[in-house]
């Protein structure tokens, strides 16, 4: 079966276009040639890193060679790079089926291996009842499809006469070379925008911006000049944010990237707004740690963080609503993951410090003022997206599991706040309580989307996540539950407010 594929695919590229390939990919313009691909028009660059990051989940070697066997794989060589290309397998069932199942660490078929086990893969997907293993093989297939589509030169449209055409469904070689190499100077600037902002890594550089900040606040530098260097890394995340929505021609807050990406923005603006209500530095470290670690994600997350832009559906596709509900619902998760860490800090701080008067008023007045903000900030998103939800689908409200869960989180900080301004709760169990109610958010955010992955919200859901999200609770629930162990807290008398 597979010398068969082989065989296929070198005839469908024997023709001219095997001449010619190699001179295009080793042209350095043509990442910015505009192709018509997903609905919308972006750069071949961007377009090429998407599929090969789709095809074969390995960033290294997307990183390295992404664009140069894309380009291969649709003009030149295919039968040489469907041998040399690899894609991960990672599902135990599906290694199974490849007769891997032993091996515990993820496995890299080539390609023409890969696209010869469409039928088990289909067979596997049909007596299985494992929805998740259901999933994944879809996913798989796919990827197969797309692989297809690459090396039988469907997978993008270029600008011909004034027409998107598939590039071989025009005969004139001169005019694709014109077009592939920009000789014809079709520059558009939304996808020269989307170009240069991938090229030239803005959340990498406002990363390394921030770690900068962090050196400088431990070298006991005056906080203003961390604020400053903060403040310069927060306006190059701006100015990408602004960059995506203007590619994407809509407010950048439809799907995990996007909400991660304003997550870490907004904790940061947080921190530095609490800086100069607090004049404390632990603020100022809260806010830079937050958005260094969403920026890590999206920088080396690939697997669990899609940053490819993709058109929303109809009913989604309204910036006012887009803009006022998810906005209002990612400041408030920014808020209580602010929380979360000043509270984390008191637990290692209380595990190996004793507990004065001042650290515990201080922890206490940070994390109340935080978690108020958030409370105040997911009402508002909460009323929002109902309203949003009466807009698009007719009712206000649905029980689906996002809704659901999202109100379990706004009734959880309700009754700590509740808790601590009744004295129910005194100073420290108010603090302690911040960092494991976090779980909660969570399991709003990354669970309903990688666990879950049932309901309305279905435009959010991502693959991957699954072992971050529990990886995360559980190192969250052991430290909380060691910390508890250790202190004895709910035994212990504690400072009241």
């Amino acid at each position: 079966m597979k010398y068969f594929i082989i065989l296929v695919i070198a005839s469908l590229g024997w023709f001219p276009r095997l001449t010619y390939a190699l001179s295009i990919c080793d042209d350095d313009q043509i990442g910015k040639t505009a192709v018509l691909a997903n609905g919308r028009i972006k750069p071949f660059l961007v377009h090429a890193m998407d599929r090969m990051m789709f095809i074969t989940d390995d960033k290294k070697e997307v990183s390295k060679n992404g664009v140069g066997n894309y380009c291969e794989l649709s003009f030149g060589d295919k039968e040489r790079l469907i041998q040399k290309i690899k894609v991960k397998i990672n599902h135990i069932e599906i290694k199974k089926v490849l007769g891997l199942g032993q091996q515990r660490k993820n496995i890299y078929l080539p390609a023409y291996e890969f696209l010869s086990q469409r039928e088990a893969f289909i067979k596997l997907a049909r007596r299985t009842d494992d929805s998740r293993l259901t999933v994944t093989l879809n996913v798989y297939l796919e990827k197969m499809a797309t692989l297809e589509k690459v090396l039988n030169g469907q997978d993008f449209k270029i600008l011909i006469d004034h027409q998107w055409v598939y590039p071989f469904e025009n005969h004139n070689l001169d005019q694709i070379i014109n077009y592939l190499s920009l000789k014809n100077k079709n520059l558009n600037w939304k996808v020269m925008l989307e170009y240069y902002n991938l090229l030239y890594r803005p959340f990498l550089i406002s990363m390394i911006t921030l770690i900068i900040a962090m050196m400088v606040l431990g070298s006991k530098k005056s906080p203003k000049l961390v604020v400053l260097i903060s403040s310069i890394a927060l306006t190059i995340q701006l100015l990408s944010m602004i960059t995506r929505g203007l590619v994407a021609s809509r407010l950048p807050f439809s799907n995990m990237y996007e909400t991660v990406m304003l997550a870490g923005f907004a904790a940061h603006t947080i921190g530095i707004l609490f800086y100069y209500r607090w004049k404390e530095k632990i603020v100022l470290i809260a806010g830079i740690f937050l958005n260094i670690f969403t920026l890590f994600m999206l920088e080396f997350s690939t697997g669990m963080l899609d940053a490819s832009i993709h058109p929303l559906m109809p009913v989604l596709n309204n910036n006012f609503w887009l803009g006022i509900h998810v906005f209002t619902v990612m400041v408030a998760y920014a808020a209580f993951g602010f929380s979360w860490f000043i509270s984390n800090i008191f637990i290692c701080r209380d595990l190996f410090k004793a507990r004065n008067h001042h650290t515990t008023n201080k922890f206490l007045h940070i994390t109340s003022d935080a978690l108020s903000v958030g409370v105040v900030f997911l009402s508002a998103g909460i009323l929002t997206g109902g309203m949003w939800a009466d807009f698009a689908w007719g009712r206000f409200w649905g029980w689906d599991p996002k809704e659901v869960w999202s109100l379990i989180v706004l009734l959880v900080y309700m009754i700590i706040l509740h808790g601590r301004y009744t004295n129910w709760i005194n100073q420290t169990k108010f603090i302690f309580l911040a960092a494991p109610a976090f779980l909660t958010v969570m399991m709003a955010w990354f669970g309903v989307n990688y666990v879950l992955a049932t309901g309305l919200h279905s435009y959010g859901f991502s693959q991957g996540g699954t072992i971050f999200f529990i990886l995360f609770v559980s190192t969250q629930l052991m430290l909380s539950l060691f910390h508890l162990v250790k202190s004895k807290f709910w035994f212990s008398k504690s400072l009241h407010a």
